[in-house]
């Protein structure tokens, strides 16, 4: 499973006026993978896609940290732009 799910804040959706549409994706997609899967999922062309890879945060139980905390998962987002006059209706707050 290459698209995990799409990635909703609020900043993503702001993105989504320009063309731009944000998932998660897995750790190992490359660029070609995310663009043939988008355009299967969708029925989309994609332009551009941009992949960026983020690491899982610490988080402390107790307000402790040390033996107290442990780290989120480290995850990658892909941002895909879409060719004009297409959209996504999964993103639409219509």
């Amino acid at each position: 499973m290459i698209i995990k799910g799409p990635y909703i804040t609020e900043k993503a959706q702001l993105e989504t006026q320009k063309n731009r549409y944000s998932f998660w994706v897995a750790k190992k997609a490359t660029k070609p993978e995310i663009k043939k899967e988008i355009q299967r999922l969708y029925n989309v062309d994609v332009q551009h896609i941009t992949i960026i890879n983020l690491k899982g945060k610490q988080k402390n139980i107790r307000r402790k940290s040390g033996i107290y905390s442990y780290f989120t998962r480290d995850y990658k987002k892909a941002i895909v732009t879409l060719k004009k006059n297409q959209k996504i209706d999964i993103f639409s707050t219509e």
